[in-house]
């Protein structure tokens, strides 16, 4: 199982989709794992100007990696992937870019069906 989250400047979960996802303790786990992993996050954001980190932590099998938007979102990516995490993540932070400028969709309901499908689309693509 792999599991994205986003969370605001105040480490507030905003956006949660699991892949392949094998049941809720692990969901859970992996949910752990990457609030555990922001603390190391907002210390890379104070000494670095980087925006991507292909791993700032590992866990037995899977990686936590992570995209810093401009606007200090941050899109954690617990994985078990070796390939694509940085396209991927690029790939997130264009469709939420994308969601927050266009607010032509008015109604939250579509714009979250939408993200999620975008999003499941662009990990079938890469994995």
């Amino acid at each position: 199982m792999d599991l994205l989250i986003i969370v605001n400047e105040d480490s507030d979960i905003v956006y949660s989709q699991g892949f392949n996802q094998a049941d809720e303790i692990e969901r859970c786990r992996l949910i752990l794992l990457a609030y555990g992993s922001i603390d190391v996050i907002n210390d890379l954001v104070h000494r670095t100007r980087d925006n991507y980190f292909d791993c700032i932590d590992s866990y037995i099998k899977h990686d936590i990696s992570v995209f810093i938007f401009p606007s200090f979102y941050k899109a954690i990516f617990v994985h078990s992937r070796k390939k694509n995490t940085k396209k991927f993540l690029y790939e997130v932070h264009r469709i939420f870019k994308t969601m927050i400028i266009n607010k032509m969709i008015k109604d939250f309901q579509i714009a979250q069906e939408f993200i999620n499908e975008r999003i499941e689309e662009t990990y079938r693509e890469m994995f």
